[in-house]
């Protein structure tokens, strides 16, 4: 399937670039490489408001394309730059801007990494020696409760 742009959703290149760090970085922390192997047939995750494809499954990269073309359009629409990076999830490094507001969606990002499946990448920004998140509270708060030390993320 080859990607398409959308008005206002970056380039791309940019998009096809963080798709390709974002899944080398989650090979590296997961020791699994997205969209191959066994298990790509079973059912996706889901809280019922969104469904998220197994790590395993040749979907899981679509997925992660369109959710980081529209993360991206969202929180750094144009030319957007920055990097992929291993974001630690201790509060010492993260600046949370919300709490969990979906118990749903915070229980999926739990069960999804205490079962080793890594989540969407959390995207952040960069202030001082901390990271503050834009977009993924709630697997930030999810990793740490599973014990999951950092998390694939893109600063902004």
């Amino acid at each position: 399937m080859t990607s398409q742009s959308t008005p206002g959703s970056g380039n791309d290149f940019v998009v096809e670039l963080f798709l390709r760090n974002t899944h080398a970085l989650t090979e590296r922390l997961y020791g699994m490489r997205l969209g191959t192997g066994p298990g790509a047939d079973d059912a996706p995750w889901s809280d019922g408001q969104i469904r998220i494809p197994r790590a395993l499954s040749p979907d899981r990269i679509d997925y992660d394309r369109r959710f980081i073309r529209a993360t991206l359009a969202h929180f750094a629409p144009g030319a957007p730059s920055g990097r992929v990076v291993a974001v630690p999830t201790d509060e010492a490094r993260v600046i949370h801007a919300n709490g969990i507001r979906n118990h749903d969606r915070y229980r999926l990002y739990l069960a999804m990494l205490r079962a080793g499946e890594p989540v969407p990448p959390i995207f952040v920004e960069l202030r001082g020696s901390r990271y503050h998140i834009l977009d993924g509270n709630h697997r930030t708060h999810a990793a740490r409760d599973a014990g999951v030390t950092s998390l694939v993320g893109m600063i902004v």
